[in-house]
C-alpha cells in the first residue's frame, strides 16, 4: 500500500554562500521517487523559504506526493521538527505508515534519529513506525564546533530521557 512509507526530510543547514544545501533535499527525492513514498519536507529556520524551495524541487522531479510541514522559525530546531513529523503521522493519510525514511546529514542523523524515535513513540498509541537513516554526507565544511554541539545534544537528551525514567530504543540508540 502506498502510505506505508514516508521519507521525511529536516531542512538545512546552508552553504558557505548562504544558499540552502540540496543534498538532503535531492536524496530525499531519490529515496521517495525509488520507493514510491509521500515526501514530508519539515523544518525551516528561514522563514519557509527553504521549505518553498524543496517542495518545488522535489514536484519537478516527479515527486506525486509531497507535504510541506512549516515550523516557526523561532522554534525551528530538531525536536521541534521530531514532534511536527509526528503530528503530521496521525493525519488520516499517513496513519498506516509503517517505516519512515529520515534523510538527514551524517553527523545529525543520530540526534535525528533519538528526537524522531522519541516523538514517534509519544504520539502513537500503537507501535512507532520503523525508521531508516538515510546519511547525506554533506560538502558544507563542518566546523569542529558542530560536531561537539551535536555530541552534548544528544548526551543532553540521553540524561533528560534517564531522568524521566525512560529507555531509548536500541535503534535510536545507535
Amino acid at each position: 500500500m502506498r502510505n506505508k512509507v514516508v521519507v521525511v526530510l529536516f531542512c538545512g543547514p546552508r552553504t558557505n554562500s548562504g544558499h540552502p544545501s540540496t543534498l538532503r533535499i535531492t536524496r530525499a527525492i531519490e529515496v521517495a521517487r525509488s520507493e514510491r513514498a509521500r515526501l514530508l519536507i519539515v523544518g525551516d529556520a528561514h522563514d519557509g523559504a527553504d521549505v518553498d524551495l524543496f517542495v518545488s524541487m522535489a514536484k519537478e522531479h516527479g515527486v506525486e506526493h509531497v507535504s510541506p510541514v512549516r515550523v516557526e522559525t523561532n522554534l525551528a530546531n530538531t525536536e521541534t521538527n521530531a514532534k511536527q513529523v509526528a503530528l503530521a503521522l496521525k493525519e488520516v493519510a499517513y496513519r498506516s505508515v509503517n517505516t519512515v525514511y529520515l534523510v538527514t546529514d551524517h553527523w545529525h542523523m543520530q540526534r535525528a534519529t533519538l528526537h524522531l524515535q522519541d516523538a514517534l513513540t509519544r504520539a502513537r498509541a500503537t507501535q512507532a513506525p520503523d525508521i531508516v537513516a538515510i546519511n547525506v554526507t554533506s560538502a558544507i565544511a563542518l566546523d569542529p564546533s558542530v560536531l561537539e554541539r551535536e555530541r552534548a545534544l544528544i548526551a543532553k537528551f540521553r540524561e533528560d530521557t534517564h531522568s524521566r525514567g525512560e529507555k531509548i530504543s536500541s535503534a535510536a540508540a545507535n
